[in-house]
């Protein structure tokens, strides 16, 4: 008796198979496993029960041998073979693709220390490292399986000792896809030892990563680093540092062991961390937070060698663009000096970003090492919907007969470069898994591009893109497909943020929405203000003292007019936080997004436990007294009772102590970490995702398969 296991996850290039072929010679199973379009097929010589104990002690061994590997699912049919041995055969095909493609991750622990050995001539400095434990995944990959031949390492041929470590079932390059060394593969365009000079001299320098390429400078160089922002268009937000290591990282901030943690992860997000101010000042100005995070690639390792400073290092690209990936996209961004290699990066991916609270690590923005991420979902219906998410921090989501695949962080789409890597990355997943979309999910808003992009394909008929005669879209509302981007039924869903479109004369922002069976309804929201100008901060703090009578010192010309001719109404607690950080902070205008709020968090005192005196009237917030009370007191006490109100108004009006969260005011440090660190209250929110509108695809696809509706 044989059985043929069907096993879905991350099983493809990490060195999946040679494992199970090891632990199949050692329990003495004769048999086969091969990659195909759905994962891995494994045969072997046994019955089903023996086949489970040996699935079972499989995960044992990859989590001690192959970290990157994982088993999701797997699925058991008996067959009539019989086998003289146990073999690893070629690619098999399927007509239904839905391997899993991995991310791209830093180097491993063993190919560091061959980075660094001088008597291992062939990877000692080689900038290209990899073994089946780390290295680069999507970013090199055209289409499934993951094999060398899809990827951008076709080109280069293996030397001989390269190709006998990829046959040799004992070395952990066995099967490795893009295996190379210092005699073949990629090549640097020009000696590192060049860049390492530059950046000593306080140059700017653009240095071709993962995902794209990199833009760095001497953190400690305050000059240099103004040069960068210069160049970038990036004037006041914040800037990432990259340190050689742990030691360094501590030089700049406070870390915590669960945040050394994550930093050493293969994942290398940039991790916001209490800074200790010891970079230049223009690297994040008076903010108490600092973004860090370790190589994410060999290059970077051997730029360390001989560099005893951290690198400000930021994607390389004009401010709101997408990352470059080629030389040619150089033509308005002019670093000092360029290194490049000759490996192609087929999907361009940007750093993630995340913070810790309450020893938890929350996305910012998921990209490299976290993306794309392939998941079970709990309805499993025979359907494929492409769920568009929102124009600003897109990330899609495809549904295939109940996997999800979640997309990497895409960007504001309506920059042309970001909609173009929007279609493409679209293009790469449509192609590889030969999608036919029934149903794309949009939100309500009538002006995004990439909805109304598949509005005229459908409506012309043109048959691309995963689109065809029998494509239907859907418009979700954008609260609505918040509150639903965690599922839980009879709750309610605070969804605090700053845009979300219902109506030509409505732009919601915050609301509160129960969820009971089949319904969601809006229970609260903050009371409606004028929106008189999205952009100006003191405009809106205009409006809020006109709406509820509040003597005003700041009015200056035009500001009746324009009030009496605005008919647009905001119920956003985001255009609140810009308004409050004119009132106390002059804040005039918002230099990046969350620059209100993260202002108002520098003023943040723990130790003022005092709020603000909020009114609840049919269904409405009344906050008159934040901006009366505020106009009396110094900028800690504003500050520190402001955001004690938002923590105190969730657990006020939390049924039995439960809520779910999303939207962008939970990325919030101060607010998030004051909500968990209450254990007599229970918080609901999607953990793999940004809390912001990166979560609104999968509320969309939630929405949708749970068949609810919105009751206005």
């Amino acid at each position: 008796m044989s059985v043929l296991i069907s096993i879905k996850g991350s099983v493809q290039g990490v060195g999946f198979r040679p494992e199970v072929c090891a632990l199949a010679k050692d329990e003495k199973l004769n048999g086969y496993i091969l990659n195909d379009t759905l994962g891995v097929k494994l045969a072997l010589d046994c019955t089903r029960q023996r086949a489970i104990s040996f699935i079972n002690l499989l995960k044992k061994k990859l989590k001690k041998n192959r970290p990157l590997a994982n088993i999701q699912s797997y699925k058991i049919t008996n067959i009539n073979e019989k086998f003289n041995d146990f073999t690893i055969k070629k690619a098999g095909k399927n007509k239904e693709n839905i391997a899993v493609i991995l991310p791209d991750y830093a180097p491993c622990k063993d190919c560091i220390k061959e980075l660094n050995n001088k008597n291992l001539k062939r990877r000692f400095n080689h900038a290209f490292i990899n073994c089946t434990n780390c290295g680069t995944r999507y970013s090199v990959i055209k289409k499934i399986p993951y094999d060398r031949k899809n990827t951008s390492m076709k080109k280069f041929l293996m030397c001989k000792e390269c190709t006998k470590e990829y046959n040799d079932i004992d070395n952990r390059r066995f099967y490795s896809e893009v295996i190379a060394c210092n005699d073949c593969g990629a090549k640097l365009s020009a000696d590192i030892n060049k860049a390492i000079k530059y950046l000593k001299e306080g140059k700017i320098v653009a240095i071709k990563g993962v995902g794209g390429y990199n833009l760095l400078c001497n953190a400690e160089n305050n000059e240099s680093v103004k040069r960068l922002r210069m160049l970038k268009n990036r004037p006041k937000k914040p800037l990432a540092i990259m340190c050689k290591d742990i030691k360094m990282a501590k030089k700049y901030a406070y870390i915590s062991k669960v945040e050394e943690r994550i930093l050493l992860k293969q994942s290398r997000s940039i991790l916001l961390l209490k800074s200790l101010n010891k970079t230049a000042f223009s690297v994040h100005f008076d903010f108490k937070n600092i973004g860090i995070f370790l190589p994410s690639a060999p290059i970077f390792y051997l730029l360390f060698k001989e560099l005893d400073f951290a690198l400000v290092a930021s994607s390389a690209n004009i401010s709101s663009e997408m990352i470059y990936s080629k030389r040619a996209e150089f033509k308005y961004l002019k670093a000092d000096f360029i290194l490049s290699h000759n490996r192609n990066i087929v999907n361009k991916i940007d750093d993630s970003v995340g913070q810790v609270i309450h020893n938890k690590y929350l996305h910012l923005r998921s990209a490299r090492g976290f993306r794309p991420l392939f998941k079970e979902h709990k309805i499993k219906k025979d359907l494929c919907i492409l769920a568009l998410g929102m124009e600003e921090k897109n990330e899609f989501l495809i549904y295939k007969n109940g996997l999800c695949i979640f997309s990497a962080y895409i960007g504001d789409i309506k920059n042309l470069s970001v909609f173009n890597h929007f279609i493409n990355t679209l293009s790469f997943f449509v192609k590889n898994y030969k999608l036919k979309f029934d149903y794309i999910l949009a939100d309500l808003h009538p002006h995004f591009l990439h909805t109304n992009y598949f509005k005229k394909l459908i409506i012309d008929k043109n048959y691309i893109l995963g689109v065809n005669k029998n494509t239907k879209l859907i418009q979700i509302y954008h609260h609505a497909a918040h509150a639903m981007s965690y599922v839980k039924d009879n709750i309610l869903a605070f969804c605090f943020d700053g845009t979300g479109y219902k109506n030509n004369s409505y732009i919601s922002g915050s609301e509160i929405i129960e969820i009971k069976q089949k319904e969601l309804k809006t229970k609260y929201c903050f009371d409606e203000f004028k929106l008189l100008n999205v952009k100006n901060n003191k405009l809106l703090a205009y409006s809020i003292f006109k709406k509820y009578n509040i003597n005003c010192d700041f009015e200056e010309k035009n500001y009746e007019i324009l009030y009496n001719n605005c008919s647009l109404l905001t119920s956003s607690l985001g255009r609140i936080f810009d308004a409050f950080s004119f009132v106390v902070l002059a804040l005039e205008k918002n230099e990046f997004e969350a620059h209100s709020a993260m202002m108002i968090e520098q003023y943040y005192d723990k130790n003022i436990k005092d709020e603000y005196n909020l009114l609840y009237e049919n269904g409405k917030i009344i906050f008159k007294d934040i901006f009366i009370s505020c106009l009396k007191e110094d900028k800690t006490t504003a500050c520190s009772k402001f955001l004690n109100t938002i923590v105190s108004l969730i657990k006020t009006l939390s049924i039995d102590k439960k809520a779910i969260l999303s939207g962008g005011i939970f990325c919030n440090n101060t607010i998030m970490h004051n909500l968990l660190e209450d254990k007599n209250y229970k918080f609901y929110y999607e953990k793999d995702l940004a809390l912001n509108d990166a979560c609104i695809a999968l509320g969309q696809l939630n929405y949708f398969l749970y068949e609810k509706e919105f009751i206005e």
